[in-house]
């Protein structure tokens, strides 16, 4: 495995959280201050995509030369869009929302989520403010956009009392609730083709999920002895590899990252590009999710 360093000249910290057919994105730290990064391939290749008059930046998913991320301005945080540069940034921040964020970006669709009304709700774009679509489910308290493919989205939506994995097809009336019966909190974190991935809390442990589009479909994914673990997407260097997921543990002895195709047969080690969160701390993060650094 040949391990490239990314970070740029000049930084005192970075971190990569996406990567798609030889770029890399995600945030490097100047002068105490994050800045949106674009890489291609390596250290010296750094594009700082933050636009000019903005507080802070970060980008976390590209795909086919667009960058999708969040700035501050004013306090506030929008949701953007980029082609490349600082100077092609697109705000995706639709007229009715006060605050807005960009997760992920797959051949020219955003999602993410808007805060309309003091609620923040699964959106989903297609290039402009103008195309924003509202996937918030009725009768929720809470949605969020985390990943797409194609025509589906997934994430989750707060509803009865917890979090729940969720999958859209482009509309809130296509919304399917792929919570598993026996779990308390659930997140979808990404879809490639007919699977979605990411967690689910069964008996108060951190479970890797895998789903084929219901709750009925949902398959643990963690191996035994683990206590805790996620699942995320994992893309080969450069180009889309065979539908892969790469795994969280957490054991007894400590944590690790490993590679597992969908037979879970793989193993591979390697290191985390982007840690998530505990399932405590995911749900604290919907109480803080708009307050600014």
């Amino acid at each position: 495995m040949r391990v490239i360093n990314l970070h740029p000249e000049g930084a005192t910290s970075s971190e990569a959280y996406g990567v798609s057919r030889g770029q890399q994105v995600g945030r490097a730290l100047f002068d105490g201050v994050w800045c949106a990064i674009l890489w291609n391939g390596s250290a010296d290749s750094w594009v700082n995509l933050t636009p000019a008059g903005m507080e802070w930046s970060e980008a976390y998913s590209v795909h086919c030369g667009q960058q999708v991320g969040i700035v501050q301005v004013h306090g506030m945080s929008r949701a953007i869009l980029w082609n490349g540069s600082a100077d092609s940034w697109v705000d995706l921040t639709p007229a009715r929302a006060a605050q807005a964020k960009t997760h992920s970006v797959h051949s020219g669709q955003q999602v993410g989520s808007a805060l309309v009304d003091g609620q923040p709700r699964a959106s989903l774009w297609s290039g402009s403010a103008e195309t924003w679509i509202d996937l918030h489910p009725p009768r929720t308290m809470h949605s969020y956009a985390l990943g797409v493919h194609n025509s589906l989205q997934v994430g989750t939506v707060f509803v009865d009392g917890c979090f729940r994995a969720s999958l859209w097809n482009g509309s809130a009336d296509s919304w399917v609730d792929l919570h598993p019966i026996r779990a308390t909190e659930s997140w979808a974190l990404s879809v490639y083709g007919k699977h979605q991935v990411g967690y689910a809390v069964v008996d108060g442990c951190l479970r890797a999920s895998l789903w084929y589009g219901s709750a009925d479909s949902w398959v643990v994914l963690a191996p035994a002895g683990a206590w805790k673990s996620k699942a995320t997407p994992y893309m080969a260097f450069g180009r889309w590899a065979m539908p892969k997921l790469a795994m969280s543990i957490t054991l007894a002895y400590g944590q690790a990252t490993l590679n597992f195709g969908l037979t879970c047969t793989s193993s591979c080690l390697r290191s985390s590009s982007r840690p998530k969160p505990t399932a405590s701390a995911r749900t604290q993060e919907s109480s803080v999710w708009w307050v600014t650094k």
